[in-house]
């Protein structure tokens, strides 16, 4: 059977027969792997952009027809390059933003995860190219696993078009087939037999329903767009992790507003208030942080509450430690600009519907987020559904497991259209996440063996290695030259 972890999943595609010898390595302190990382993620997407101008220049002169276009140039879209590349088709990732995996590469966090307990998901053990511990120590740093990412994809050899976003999609016959044709902003036609869609959660968006806040949200993300190492009233994880690590080089000081209200219970909260806690980010004299969703007042309350200890505990206790961090339990629904310019906030009891205000100085939303490309294709292409795919997960051993979502039209028509990974929603049962540490339904190490899975099941293509080595030992890593190097010369 084969074995599962994300990033071990990937290395058999970096490895090559015969042992390396590594003349150089890295040390293993933070800053170290940090800087090699991102020594890394600089010679990579300098080969990945220039490629991707050349690729878009072609298909303005000719539009061709792939076997497989991925939209959204991050790690299922990796996954699936990978074995799109070993079936020799003619494929295509597409992004709207201008660097792959932007998602991790554009902030700067520490990313949770405890699949294999002491040695994390990213901290990929292992690998026969000696890329083993480029990612992290213990933890991931989001740009590390950006890095990552990116020498997954060049090494796929899979083109990417980056500034690229679709605004339009259509079915259409070809020999009897159906095809899928796109339109995006920047004039390209797009056609492919199968379209694959691994965006993701999507974009940052807010669940707070009234009127007044959702177009006060819509001005500020807009504004965070522009000037985006500025605070504004309000913000979500994405802009403003962004301003406090828009330049990471400089890292400027930015100094907070006295009271802030974080919305929202998941990990894009947590990640939220710990970046507070950032060298570079001052706090004034009785800074007060108050968490809309979050029922504990008190750091024991809080790791009681964690079913024991997580990456986030390190980072949120000294908060309460300190008396800044106070919980509101409830949801956040209805935020008002007062006299005094501040936010009043209306959290409702979920169970007995009574009432609270809250008054900050500023909004973090961390409510939640909205499929664009799933609302682009309704406006294009009607009403649709999703339909579960089911296929044979062989790296769990489990048989009829929903590897992917198909979208079916108005009129019956199964179009040869795919969502993937998180952009599919939770492709796992309880039951089935139950046998796992990482029981997140959207999560990289849960989703990566589906969409590789998926696409060798579509293409009916035999099965793709990976080894995860010793898990046991850790391992030293090459320098990021020495990596480049070892990509350029894999195929």
């Amino acid at each position: 059977m084969k074995n599962l972890i994300f990033a071990s999943l990937f290395l058999s595609s970096l490895a090559f027969s015969g042992t390396i010898s590594c003349k150089t390595v890295v040390s293993n302190t933070v800053a170290d792997e940090m800087a090699n990382a991102q020594k890394l993620s600089e010679l990579v997407m300098k080969e990945i952009n220039k490629t991707s101008r050349k690729t878009i220049a072609q298909l303005k002169k000719n539009s061709v027809l792939h076997d497989a276009i991925c939209i959204g140039a991050g790690p299922q879209c990796a996954a699936a390059s990978l074995v799109l590349a070993q079936g020799n088709l003619k494929a295509l990732v597409v992004d709207k933003a201008n660097t792959v995996a932007s998602n991790f590469a554009e902030k700067d966090f520490m990313i949770n995860s405890s699949e294999t307990a002491e040695l994390t998901m990213h901290d990929f053990p292992g690998g026969r190219l000696e890329f083993a511990n480029l990612i992290s120590s213990k933890y991931a740093n989001s740009r590390q696993l950006a890095a990552y990412i990116q020498a997954l994809q060049y090494q796929s050899r899979i083109p990417v078009a980056l500034g690229t976003e679709v605004i339009s999609f259509d079915v259409q016959k070809l020999n009897g087939s159906d095809i899928v044709v796109m339109k995006t902003q920047n004039g390209l036609t797009l056609k492919t037999r199968h379209l694959i869609i691994g965006t993701g959660l999507g974009e940052a968006g807010t669940k707070i329903p009234t009127a007044f806040y959702k177009s006060l949200y819509k001005e500020m993300i807009a504004k965070s767009q522009v000037n985006p190492q500025d605070l504004q009233i309000v913000m979500n994880t994405e802009t403003f992790m962004k301003a406090l690590h828009i330049d990471p080089k400089r890292r400027s000081p930015i100094q907070m507003p006295k009271t802030v209200a974080v919305i929202g219970n998941g990990d894009g909260a947590r990640i939220s208030i710990e970046e507070m806690l950032e060298k570079h980010v001052v706090l004034p004299e009785g800074f007060k942080i108050i968490w809309i969703g979050n029922d504990y007042q008190t750091a024991e309350a809080y790791v009681a509450s964690q079913r024991g200890w997580d990456r986030y505990v390190d980072m949120i206790v000294p908060h309460y430690q300190a008396k800044r961090l106070s919980g509101v339990p409830g949801y956040a629904i209805d935020a008002q600009i007062n006299g005094s310019g501040k936010l009043n906030i209306t959290v409702q009891d979920p169970d007995t519907k009574a009432t609270q205000f809250v008054e900050a100085d500023m909004v973090v939303d961390s409510t939640g987020y909205d499929n664009r490309i799933k609302n682009q294709l309704g406006q294009s292409l009607g009403a649709i559904t999703l339909k579960d795919i089911k296929g044979d997960l062989t790296e769990r051993n489990q048989l009829g497991t929903n590897v992917a979502r198909q979208v079916v039209l108005e009129n019956g028509t199964q179009a040869p259209i795919f969502f993937v990974g998180a952009s599919a929603g939770s492709l796992w049962s309880k039951d089935q996440l139950a046998q796992f540490k990482n029981r997140n339904p959207v999560a990289i190490y849960n989703n990566v063996p589906l969409t590789q899975e998926f696409v060798e099941q579509l293409f009916n293509l035999p099965g793709y290695h990976r080894d995860t080595g010793d898990l046991t030992e850790r391992q030293k890593v090459q320098t990021a030259e020495e990596i480049f190097k070892r990509l350029q010369t894999i195929h």
